[in-house]
């Protein structure tokens, strides 16, 4: 077989280079087309592979059938809550009669001294009875005696990325430090124990104008994060966690008006 030799290969080569991408198609499919083949198919695997304009795209859908379009996801805009719903975040109120001065206006805004972040709460209910013991009794009676509301334990996260988030905290801890005060010496209302507020959160079967009286708290101060500086000049860590515990407080004039059935059926009035 006889070899035939190009006279002039950097003519033969600028001539291959001058090619466009589509008109090489035939180069690319080899003989199938020639020959009959596959034709379309094969013609169309190589124009695709060589469409400048969409070119990543073809190669990604190169193995994959015919028809297989993803599917469309629906997306819904995400609310903090439903447009004039009751707020269910975990609060407690601001007793009549008490400013906290320039840190008031941070919890007023949120309606009280609101955890940000859900936190751990942990409670429970029980009844009391004793027992009477009669001689010759085959068992003991057992005589109610009263209901009663464990203490409630709240445990939250509080975080602070600016200013305006740095003297919440300071606020927080300010509002518990006077929770736990009473009116003494010089303070207005002398005698008076300390105030009573009110816990709201997650709605009418859990905690509705609950009235409790803080027992304890505390504050962690870690020394991992850094600390932002508060309006008040004050410094709050970026991540700490505040813990109390809450004793509900019901007046002898506000147990006169329960009813077993109405708690039942969910009209609670803020007893648990």
């Amino acid at each position: 077989m006889a070899l035939e030799f190009i006279e002039n290969p950097t003519a033969e080569a600028q001539s291959r280079s001058s090619q466009s991408p589509k008109s090489t198609s035939e180069n690319v499919s080899g003989s199938s087309i020639i020959y009959g083949d596959n034709n379309t198919q094969n013609a169309d695997a190589a124009n695709e592979i060589y469409d400048t304009e969409n070119y990543v795209s073809n190669l990604r859908k190169r193995n994959l059938p015919n028809g297989a379009n993803p599917t469309p996801l629906p997306f819904v805009t995400a609310r903090w809550k439903a447009s004039g719903a009751p707020d269910w975040r975990v609060k407690l109120t601001i007793p009549s009669g008490i400013s906290f001065g320039p840190l008031h206006g941070s919890l007023a805004r949120t309606g009280g001294l609101m955890f940000p972040y859900t936190p751990n709460i942990s409670y429970g209910t029980g009844a009391d009875y004793s027992e009477m013991t009669p001689t010759h009794a085959l068992y003991p009676y057992v005589v109610y005696q009263n209901s009663r509301v464990t203490d409630i334990s709240i445990s939250g996260t509080f975080t602070c990325q600016n200013e305006d988030e740095a003297t919440y905290i300071i606020a927080a801890q300010h509002y518990f430090s006077t929770m736990t005060k009473s009116a003494y010496a010089g303070s207005a209302n002398q005698g008076s124990p300390p105030p009573i507020v009110f816990l709201n959160g997650y709605g009418q079967y859990m905690f509705q104008d609950v009235p409790v009286v803080v027992s304890s708290w505390s504050i962690n101060l870690p020394s991992d994060p850094d600390y932002i500086q508060a309006a008040t000049g004050t410094y709050a860590p970026t991540k700490c966690e505040i813990s109390c515990s809450l004793k509900v407080a019901y007046s002898r004039s506000k147990t006169q008006t329960f009813s077993l059935q109405s708690f039942a059926a969910g009209k609670g009035g803020g007893f648990m």
